[in-house]
């Protein structure tokens, strides 16, 4: 239970995975460490929830490694939804956690909360200007969509993740270049359906700027059109 963690673990967190009393949790750990030195003790600390726990390593990786290598598919599935539902218990959206939440939601074969740590998480990265980071985030939590109904619930995830996608790929590939055209067009598509002018108007100016700068100016002047009467219909200067 404690390879699902990662290298580094933390004896409360197992314990609720394992449902478990604390203590021992902790007199197991610590004959791991003490007598097999298996595991090693890092530190004590106090979780945002006021539980103290002990944060604990394995000595070395490849024994995280290979337990977690041992663990079947269903499984492995059953720990991560498990650790994930403790440490989003504990942590919430804290920044740290989002990516580990989300890794662990894709392990346990959840794909709506996957893809929702996974927007999270690329929101954060674009927040501290990591492009390349929240496109590749982005990306897949798209790819985790494709196992969701085409519902629209589904669909205002979408939106959302190629809201966060066109920005970090305009700006690492350019106004101009296709991939980003091929995102906003998509997201015009979901704000028309979700009726939401403020998104759409977001999309459509960027839709504008990828023609323009492309030359493409008969089409950029559509779209340009398309953002005044949106406006005015919204009569929002």
């Amino acid at each position: 239970a404690a390879s699902v963690k990662g290298h580094e673990f933390d004896s409360a967190t197992l314990a609720r995975v394992l449902g478990v009393d604390g203590a021992v949790v902790e007199e197991r750990l610590e004959i791991l460490d003490r007598v097999h030195a298996f595991v090693s003790a890092v530190d004590e600390r106090e979780l945002h929830d006021g539980t103290l726990t002990i944060r604990y390593r394995f000595v070395h990786v490849l024994y995280q490694n290979a337990l977690y290598g041992s663990l079947g598919p269903a499984r492995r599935a059953q720990l991560s939804r498990a650790t994930a539902d403790a440490l989003a218990h504990r942590q919430g959206t804290a920044a740290p956690a989002v990516l580990e939440l989300a890794n662990l939601y894709e392990t346990a074969r959840d794909p709506d909360k996957a893809s929702e740590y996974f927007l999270t998480a690329a929101t954060h990265a674009a927040g501290l200007f990591a492009y390349q980071e929240t496109a590749a985030l982005a990306r897949r939590g798209l790819a985790l969509l494709e196992r969701l109904p085409d519902d629209g619930t589904r669909q205002r995830r979408e939106l959302d993740l190629l809201t966060v996608l066109g920005p970090a790929l305009i700006a690492t590939r350019g106004y101009a270049a296709p991939e980003v055209a091929a995102v906003y067009e998509r997201a015009r598509v979901l704000s028309e359906r979700a009726d939401e002018p403020q998104a759409l108007f977001v999309v459509l100016y960027n839709t504008w700027l990828t023609h323009d700068l492309r030359g493409d100016f008969g089409r950029g002047r559509d779209v340009a059109s398309q953002c005044l009467q949106l406006a005015d219909r919204v009569n929002d200067e």
